[in-house]
């Protein structure tokens, strides 16, 4: 059952101005802060020895942005955009977890995800650096989103799946080219293609034309590898240099670090949203959803926890699953009736 014309109308409008509001917030501090990382500068604007290191793909947008030269507005810029665009895969996602006849709970956990995600302090700390996190978050959240999509619609009567499979490729390369830990991503798009190729066969539907050109997109990724291949070590130096004597020692601080990631995502997350998280997490019954989410946390915790390196912008490619979770949690609490149901959202609100 699909949406009515009237509810879709409702969602666009909501959604813009949502997206709005999200502007206009990261827009009125892009100049906030007066002084930029080291890893933003470079990953821009390059140094001698390093300049193949970091992905281009933030560096070529700041450029776009730019009119052709990539500055430090500029770049600013392209996180702007990027952490207000999260407003539209965030809204969708939430009200997609929802029947289109539960109207009042598919609204509710989609604004209140996207509320969320306008006053959360760690999703405006980086949508306004010259950083690639915020645009690695929206490219990460809408290739995991496409490629959900393209599993729901493989068994349709219309060609949408091959769509959405090719629109999950095309963000997965985007993602890998602004952060290399974007290879998570390959299974999940990996999984999207054989489904919808199985489904097809089943059914003796057509070939599936986008996905399969689509898949030349990887011919950039790789061009770009060969390139930079001189410095893609160096990930993997860093890797070695922080590694034990000892192999029990290595996996020993490894589970540290996987731990304090963990016991640390409520403060990052903010301890509301993390409840909430837990609570729609509990209630939804979206598994196609619920194991992407699973993999996906396991797979991002357990490759910073390998680097070492322990910092909260490497959470936030996860935000935007917590907070379409926590969007699911206050929706239980729309579908109560008489005043407790608006005193629970007021509470929760505020």
């Amino acid at each position: 059952m699909s949406v009515s014309p009237r509810d879709a109308n409702r969602d666009v409008l909501f959604c813009g101005a949502l997206f709005l509001v999200v502007f206009v917030s990261r827009l009125a501090n892009i100049h906030f802060n007066q002084a930029e990382y080291t890893d933003g500068i470079l990953a821009v604007f390059g140094s001698p020895g390093a300049q193949s290191f970091w992905p281009p793909f933030y560096k070529w947008l700041s450029a776009v942005v730019g009119l052709g030269t990539a500055t430090e507005t500029s770049a600013r810029l392209v996180s702007v955009l990027s952490g207000s665009l999260l407003v539209i895969p965030v809204y969708w996602m939430a009200a997609s977890l929802f029947p289109p006849q539960a109207k009042a709970q598919r609204q509710w956990a989609a604004v209140t995800a996207c509320l969320w995600l306008a006053v959360s302090p760690m999703a405006l700390r980086w949508s306004v650096r010259m950083m690639t996190d915020a645009l690695y978050a929206l490219l990460f959240f809408g290739a995991v989103g496409s490629a959900i999509q393209a599993w729901r619609q493989r068994r349709s009567g219309g060609y949408e799946a091959d769509g959405w499979v090719a629109a999950a490729t095309a963000l997965t390369v985007a993602a890998i080219l602004t952060r290399y830990p974007g290879i998570v991503l390959i299974p999940v798009v990996g999984a999207a293609f054989i489904a919808v190729w199985l489904a097809w066969r089943r059914r003796g539907k057509g070939p599936m034309v986008l996905s399969c050109y689509s898949q030349v997109l990887w011919l950039v990724l790789l061009g770009w590898l060969w390139v930079g291949r001189d410095q893609l070590g160096a990930h993997g130096g860093q890797v070695a240099a922080r590694m034990d004597a000892a192999w029990w020692q290595t996996l020993y601080t490894y589970g540290i670090v996987f731990w304090h990631f963990v016991i640390r995502m409520p403060y990052f997350f903010t301890v509301p949203v993390f409840i909430l998280a837990v609570w729609g997490l509990v209630r939804s019954r979206d598994r196609l959803f619920l194991l992407h989410v699973l993999y996906l946390f396991l797979a991002v915790l357990v490759m910073q926890s390998v680097f070492k390196s322990f910092q909260s912008r490497y959470l936030l490619p996860l935000l935007p699953f917590a907070l379409v979770l926590a969007g699911v949690g206050c929706a239980q609490f729309a579908a109560w009736k008489g005043p407790r149901r608006w005193a629970a959202l007021t509470l929760i609100l505020v």
